[in-house]
């Protein structure tokens, strides 16, 4: 499956909302491989740099490692 027939098969009425998030994401990274890992659209160049769901009331984004640590210092103000 690809990430936009797992899109395509979520509820129609949170599909804008992953298009767009999906949309930036191959934006900032063109070059990053398509995959569903953990069950989640992931974008992948060599290890796992995001992923994102929905959930009941959100959509979930998960960054990798790297990700994390280079905006750890501006998450803590």
């Amino acid at each position: 499956m690809t990430i936009r027939e797992y899109i395509d098969s979520q509820d129609e009425s949170i599909r804008p909302r992953l298009n767009a998030v999906y949309d930036t994401i191959r934006a900032a990274i063109p070059e990053a491989e398509e995959r569903l890992s953990w069950g989640m659209p992931t974008f992948w160049k060599g290890r796992n740099i995001i992923h994102f769901a929905p959930a009941k009331n959100h959509i979930g984004l998960y960054p990798g490692a790297e990700a994390v640590a280079f905006f750890a210092p501006l998450l803590t103000e």
